[in-house]
């Protein structure tokens, strides 16, 4: 498949995460400790809590940790270190753009069983939207991005 590839940014969500684990311990410990809560139920619940947001986090960044978004001529392909999934137009029944309250675009790209949901974090945006937009004209697909 010739396709261009449009990969997503997630050094924000890694030093959030790095940032939460450092200071979850010390504010939340140090909280404990001041307030003179330190049995072994109480370092244990902030523990297991502790451990708990790490697994997440840790299984967070293996998701988003090289994944892309590929769009060829006949197909569009999603893949990062975990998955790989390649849909071709018959398989993809909607893709719309869409905005929040404040303002952001994504694209949510509907196929037979699955949502997939886009946002500026992928590299280059505007470059994916116009993409998008050719593939989903060439294709037939319901779209708000085709006039």
């Amino acid at each position: 498949m010739r396709h261009n590839k449009y990969k997503y940014e997630s050094k924000g969500l890694l030093r959030d995460g790095l940032l939460f684990l450092i200071l979850f311990p010390l504010v939340m410990g140090g909280g404990a400790w001041a307030l003179g809560l330190t049995n072994h139920s109480v370092v244990f619940g902030l523990s297991a809590i502790y451990l708990v947001d790490l697994l997440l986090l840790a299984w967070l960044f293996l998701v988003t940790w090289d994944k892309t978004v590929m769009i060829g001529d006949k197909a569009m392909g999603f893949s990062s270190r975990l998955f790989y999934q390649e849909y071709i137009p018959r398989d993809i029944t909607q893709i719309t753009l869409l905005a929040n309250q404040k303002g952001r675009e994504f694209l949510r790209i509907r196929t037979n069983n699955k949502y997939y949901y886009l946002d500026d974090q992928y590299q280059p945006w505007e470059s994916l939207l116009t993409d998008v937009e050719r593939f989903a004209k060439e294709c037939n697909i319901a779209s708000n991005l085709v006039d």
